[in-house]
């Protein structure tokens, strides 16, 4: 699945707890609300997983998830696609690629929750 970066994203936003990102896109009924919902979810993702050297985000005292290994090519060739697929098509387009998204990173939630440091 060409997604599948964004989804990691996004699956890992729900293994620590975060579902804002996740209901933000669900929720998206055109264009620009989706573009800004993974905009804001890959900005957030940047800062906590990519720019920093400790790759362990610590949810709770009991809760530390390592954060997914995404391949930032990919993540951008993901994203590209994304946009296009969605680009000047009608709101129940936007919310089928929206929701598949976001069904597909909560189911691979567990997988993330094994990913403990």
């Amino acid at each position: 699945m060409l997604l599948e970066p964004i989804v990691e994203v996004f699956a890992f936003y729900a293994a620590i707890r975060n579902y804002s990102y996740i209901d933000r896109l669900a929720n998206a009924l055109d264009e620009v609300t989706a573009y800004e919902a993974v905009r804001d979810a890959l900005r957030d993702f940047y800062s906590q997983c990519v720019d920093r050297q400790d790759k362990c985000i610590e949810v709770s005292e009991s809760l530390k998830i390592l954060c997914p290994e995404v391949e930032l090519g990919e993540l951008e060739r993901a994203v590209r696609d994304f946009l296009k697929r969605i680009e000047g098509k009608p709101g129940d387009v936007i919310v089928r690629e929206t929701r598949e998204i976001a069904l597909l990173a909560l189911g691979r939630k567990p997988r993330l929750l094994e990913r403990r440091c």
